[in-house]
């Protein structure tokens, strides 16, 4: 058994499912546009939430908090490959046999109904069935070949959880102290999304996150501080430091301030600096960035697999950018419904 579709791609991996799987799986059933179904335990790769574009926002949902995903064509084309025929003009020239290009929208159903509609990326789920394993690819976008129809590409309509899923938590609600100008980010761990806390009512507000394991840094009028371990491994940055000299950047200095290791992902925290020209006019020309990067490890070398930022701003020539302090009691911080910085 084995479809090869234009948003869905399904292979048999025979046995039990394959090394890195999430083990963690639930039993539901997969409905696919040509009304075949799939029942088994659906999980995906370990450390993987669901990555959905909502609008301008991006939510990272874990599989656990998922009760439902449906998906409906948003737009459905037929295309040709073609060249323009002269270099400079707008005539162009098609061959080929057409073929379909679909884009899903995704409708993604939490526990208590909450509903998010957007695009969701390319995703990986593996459906473990008593003598095999179906591996189903589901992308946001993709197109077919030459001579299909929208029939001969099977995507999937509707993958349903049998048991409840886990409700996520509620808004993070901070008592900050009694300085009005505070800011706090969070950045998770592995995908590094970026969440700000917004001010309502005085107060700070932290959206919902999806996984408790994010790094922390606050913002207290000019002083900034990283939640960091103390710790800190010299041959570790000097590989990163070296790992860097690879990597061609809009910022031309930086500072390492931190770095740290959990298994095979390494990350470091620093300060990016332009000095050399950029494109602003103003007295004010010369960017900085407070960022984490992360590394990957292959054959003894680092390479840049990632990054997200926490504050950023803008300096004149003269002025070097902002201190930061590493604050081991913003490290491993446990976020809670009501939460007190310290």
């Amino acid at each position: 058994m084995r479809w090869v579709g234009l948003i869905l791609m399904a292979t048999i991996l025979g046995g039990r499912l394959a090394l890195g799987q999430d083990e963690a799986g639930r039993v539901g059933t997969v409905e696919l546009s040509n009304g075949e179904l799939l029942e088994g335990v659906i999980s995906t790769t370990p450390g993987a939430p669901l990555r959905l574009q909502v609008g301008k926002d991006v939510k990272d949902v874990p599989l656990a908090a998922v009760q439902e995903l449906r998906f409906v064509p948003e737009a459905e084309t037929l295309e040709q490959k073609w060249r323009f025929v002269e270099a400079g003009r707008t005539a162009k020239q098609k061959w080929g046999l057409p073929y379909p290009v679909r884009a899903l929208q995704t409708q993604l159903l939490l526990s208590g109904g909450r509903i998010f509609t957007g695009h969701l990326y390319t995703t990986v789920l593996y459906v473990a069935q008593s003598n095999e394993t179906v591996k189903v690819v589901i992308k946001a976008k993709d197109k077919g070949t030459e001579g299909q129809t929208f029939q001969d590409v099977v995507y999937p309509v509707r993958i349903a959880w049998a048991g409840a899923a886990t409700a996520l938590p509620g808004d993070i609600h901070i008592e900050a102290g009694p300085s009005p100008d505070v800011q706090l980010v969070t950045l998770a761990r592995g995908s590094l999304l970026r969440l700000a806390a917004r001010t309502e009512h005085g107060a700070l507000v932290l959206p919902a996150l999806s996984t408790p394991a994010v790094f922390v840094a606050v913002r207290t009028g000019g002083v900034y501080r990283v939640g960091w371990p103390a710790l800190r491994e010299l041959a570790l940055t000097e590989k990163i430091e070296k790992a860097m000299a690879d990597v061609r950047d809009f910022f031309d200095a930086h500072q390492i301030l931190g770095t740290w290791q959990d298994g095979d992902e390494i990350y470091s925290l620093q300060m990016m600096h332009r000095q050399g020209q950029t494109s602003l006019r103003e007295e004010k020309s010369q960017p900085w960035r407070l960022e984490i990067w992360r590394w990957k490890e292959q054959a003894g070398q680092l390479m840049l697999a990632g990054r997200g930022y926490f504050f950023r701003g803008i300096l004149d020539k003269t002025s070097a950018p902002p201190a930061v302090r590493l604050d081991s009691a913003l490290w491993n911080l446990e976020l809670h419904d009501k939460l007190r910085l310290p």
